[in-house]
């Protein structure tokens, strides 16, 4: 058979980033969970607006 070897400083180098990867999801949820929800894109200001259409005839 084979031998897998795992070094210690692997190992604590995967649970920090884990940690960290964690504690700034958590940070950064909490700051949407406070925002008010954006359910559609903002609406562009008016010089951007697209055309009105012709009146009919």
């Amino acid at each position: 058979m084979f031998e897998l070897v795992i070094s210690i400083p692997a190992v604590l180098l995967v649970l920090i980033l884990a940690l960290g990867c964690y504690v700034l999801g958590r940070n950064r949820g909490r700051a949407e969970a406070t925002s008010l929800p954006q359910f559609a894109p903002p609406a562009p200001p008016p010089q951007f607006a697209p055309p009105a259409p012709a009146p009919p005839k």
